[in-house]
């Protein structure tokens, strides 16, 4: 169970890009307010400048179906598996290559990308992200930063649920009428993990509240969900056993 608790994006820019629909839109909390290529643009560049480094990419409302990426330091010059470096050269940080990990819930319209090395500097990502050739490209959310984890998955699995926003108007006579609106999924879970973590995952709430942030949860069968999402409440602890604890937590998704 890993998250992305601080969006680290400096700045952000589109290779393609609708003037009705530019990407200072992934920036908000709103998945449903999109960023849009030119139509007819099936894919497009997304230049990120990312600050105190970058493990993780999450996104959120798009249609995107696969991703490239490749990260580099501020000054544009890029890293990657086939590099190669002589004897007497070094470099300040361990540096990224591209993504080697790529979750997508189709359902849900997110995909997650993991670097098989964080950046632990601030450094440039370029996303080159592709939809199906008869749609245009559209992302709602772009989150990048580095991730936290908290070292468990969670016991027994999840409980996977709906909230409905649909409106059911029904009359005297017994007749009704239903307004579908949307719905979104909730997640219900239990930590067993270690007091650091659970007390790490408590200042979290603390610091950042309701707002929405990108997640990425595991069950017991290694099942993997991409969400973003919300705490519907404080998460509870019960410290139970020497040294771990037993923490409850509840998100529900945003769009």
């Amino acid at each position: 169970m890993k998250h992305i608790k601080t969006d680290s994006i400096y700045s952000r820019s589109a290779s393609s890009e609708n003037a009705n629909f530019p990407i200072s839109r992934t920036a908000d909390m709103h998945p449903k307010r999109k960023y849009k290529a030119l139509a007819g643009a099936w894919f497009a560049t997304i230049t990120i400048e990312v600050v105190g480094g970058c493990s993780d990419i999450m996104l959120a409302g798009t249609n995107a179906t696969s991703l490239t990426i490749t990260a580099s330091d501020p000054n544009q010059i890029s890293w990657g598996d086939s590099d190669t470096w002589g004897d007497g050269d070094t470099w300040a940080n361990t540096g990224a290559s591209t993504t080697i990990d790529l979750i997508q819930n189709n359902r849900s319209q997110t995909l997650w990308a993991e670097f098989g090395t964080p950046v632990l500097v601030p450094c440039v990502v370029s996303i080159v992200a592709y939809c199906p050739p008869t749609d245009t490209l559209e992302i709602g959310v772009l989150r990048a930063g580095l991730a936290r984890t908290y070292g468990a998955s969670p016991k027994y699995g999840l409980s996977e649920g709906r909230v409905d926003y649909s409106i059911v108007d029904e009359n005297s006579n017994g007749s009704f009428s239903v307004l579908q609106r949307d719905k979104v999924r909730t997640f219900v879970g239990e930590l067993i993990t270690t007091r650091a973590y659970a007390w790490e995952l408590a200042d979290n709430y603390d610091e950042m509240g309701m707002e929405p942030t990108a997640w990425r949860l595991t069950d017991h069968e290694n099942s993997e969900y991409v969400v973003f999402a919300r705490f519907t409440s404080p998460p509870q602890s019960q410290h139970l056993y020497p040294g771990y604890s037993a923490v409850n937590f509840e998100l529900l998704e945003v769009i």
